[in-house]
């Protein structure tokens, strides 16, 4: 299970399901590659791991990452449990958020900009992937909140990852929460970073090409990434493809 590290009954706010250790999370070491790695050392084969992620996002009613927190995110507009200020994905970011990319960490977080990020003067400077200097995103005076969870960037490393380290393959909790949008879709993203539905096995409409190497080692793309292509795998599941209600999985040890 990588997801739930971070959440309502934590001291501070804090990535959920970051791939890598986060250290300048004070309060916690914990990495789904540090739990990956502990089970392998285990003498559990990678094949039989299966890597969960989650389609959610988790809030916290504090204007940065790594701080004290009272509750959930007050968020207009947006669903969310009081107890757990579970987000389905598909919601986020919010209207008004901005979302980044840690690409050092593999995660994402949603922030409302406040008046000085709407000049165009941010408090904290990022580069063009969204990536913070390390001190947690800044919300300022008219922030709710911030909002953390995987989006499609840190779907497709996750993937990358998955088939570096030969592992049985993904699942994610839960498929209610997941982007209809193929370009925003996790489950989306990760299969396309496999190399396409085609190469899984999973039957699609007629005249879907598959994957295509762009030329970069374990990279490769589909350019059917269309409702034709990629998305048509929801609608035909295989042995390869599980669906139920809550939970959807990718099982590559399978194949």
């Amino acid at each position: 299970m990588g997801y739930d590290q971070k959440g309502s009954w934590s001291s501070s706010s804090g990535y959920q399901s970051n791939l890598f250790e986060d250290m300048n999370d004070p309060d916690s070491g914990d990495s789904v590659n540090g739990t990956v790695h502990y089970m392998m050392d285990e003498s559990v084969p990678a094949n039989k791991i299966i890597l969960g992620m989650p389609s959610y996002g988790r809030s916290f009613n504090t204007n940065k990452l790594y701080t004290q927190f009272q509750g959930c995110a007050h968020i207009d507009g947006v669903q969310q449990d009081n107890d757990t200020c579970v987000i389905n994905y598909k919601d986020l970011p919010p209207k008004g958020y901005k979302e980044y990319y840690d690409e050092a960490r593999v995660d994402a977080y949603a922030i409302a900009p406040d008046d000085d990020e709407k000049t165009g003067q941010s408090k904290e400077k990022r580069d063009d992937n969204g990536n913070g200097n390390g001190n947690g995103g800044e919300v300022g005076k008219k922030g709710t909140g911030v909002i953390v969870h995987d989006n499609e960037k840190s779907a497709r490393a996750k993937a990358r990852y998955v088939k570096k380290l030969g592992l049985g393959g993904g699942m994610w909790w839960d498929s209610e929460g997941d982007s209809s949008d193929c370009k925003r879709s996790l489950v989306m993203q990760f299969v396309d970073e496999l190399g396409g539905v085609k190469n899984l096995g999973v039957a699609t409409d007629k005249g879907d090409k598959g994957g295509t190497d762009d030329g970069n080692e374990g990279n490769k793309t589909n350019n059917n990434n269309t409702k034709s292509g990629a998305c048509a795998a929801v609608k035909k599941p295989t042995h390869v493809l599980i669906f139920s209600n809550v939970m959807l999985a990718v099982l590559l040890s399978l194949m």
